[in-house]
């Protein structure tokens, strides 16, 4: 795969991990309003853990320097 379609592939990766934070964290909204269940909101919680993580994973290879 040559560099630019990676890097083009890391920009994309990138802007789709935001929206599922951002459909993550909407929905957790949602749940609090709706007075959800403890476990349904710590299910909720984790995801969100995760995909930031997932998130610093692809900020960290789109702009680390090339090896």
């Amino acid at each position: 795969m040559s560099e630019a379609a990676v890097a083009r592939q890391g920009v994309l990766q990138v802007e789709v991990v935001e929206e599922i934070i951002r459909k993550l964290v909407d929905e957790r909204q949602q749940l609090r309003r709706r007075q959800t269940d403890a476990a349904t909101l710590e299910a909720n919680r984790l995801s969100i853990v995760y995909w930031q993580a997932q998130l610093s994973r692809s900020l960290l290879a789109r702009h680390a320097p090339a090896a």
